[in-house]
């Protein structure tokens, strides 16, 4: 699994328990972390915070002072 990146669940109940088990059942042949909850969430806690959000949600994430923004790189850089 890439780092970092949280995926959402398989959208039903008990699957922290079946990554376990499939962590369980393929053993040191997957890679690390492969079956490891913390690399999901809920995704029915996701989509019960989204609700009925209109517009981007890239505009609800905590505001970064501009001094603290990048300035190059690959995210396009808007004046």
């Amino acid at each position: 699994m890439q780092k970092g990146v949280i995926w959402p669940s398989y959208g039903r109940e008990g699957w922290q328990n079946m990554l376990a088990r499939l962590d369980a059942k393929v053993g040191h042949r997957a890679p690390p972390g492969m079956f490891d909850a913390g690399g999901f969430f809920d995704i029915a806690d996701g989509v019960a915070r989204i609700g009925k959000v209109q517009g981007s949600l890239a505009l609800r994430l905590t505001e970064v002072p501009a001094g603290a923004r990048p300035k190059s790189g690959a995210i396009p850089i808007v004046q």
